[in-house]
């Protein structure tokens, strides 16, 4: 009488659920990770396009007429992650706000939108501190 070789549903059924388990841990780590990442990347935006601002008021004198077109910075960024929104206080004064957007905005409930104003004053909405979102 020959052996048939193959796998019994017994053991198909341990490697699905060794699977399952280790999916269960992998999946919200990896989107934790992206998250962070995306954030770091808005973060790194932010300060670009705070140094391009300080080279517009260098050539301009001011920031009254200062817009992210003019500063070559576009208004979606990180894969359309986050929104950057450009507020004008005053000649002088001015605040870059990256907003999450989409998915973004749902995972990262913790840091919520960064802020950078023209001191370099770094800032967030959520409840995550500056050295934990920035």
């Amino acid at each position: 009488m020959r052996k048939i070789a193959g796998f019994h549903l017994m053991e198909l059924m341990i490697v699905l659920a060794i699977i399952s388990i280790l999916s269960m841990f992998a999946i919200p780590i990896y989107t934790q990770y992206l998250v962070k990442e995306r954030r770091l990347e808005a973060a790194q935006l932010l300060s670009k396009i705070s140094i391009a601002a300080e080279q517009y008021h260098l050539e301009q004198g001011s920031y009254q007429a200062m817009t992210l077109a003019a500063l070559h910075a576009d208004e979606y960024a990180v894969k359309d992650n986050y929104q950057f929104i450009l507020e004008l206080q005053s000649d002088v004064d001015y605040v870059l706000i990256a907003k999450p957007i989409h998915a973004q905005a749902d995972d990262d409930r913790y840091c919520g939108s960064l802020s950078l104003d023209s001191s370099g004053k770094r800032g967030v909405s959520g409840v995550g501190g500056i050295d934990g979102c920035w």
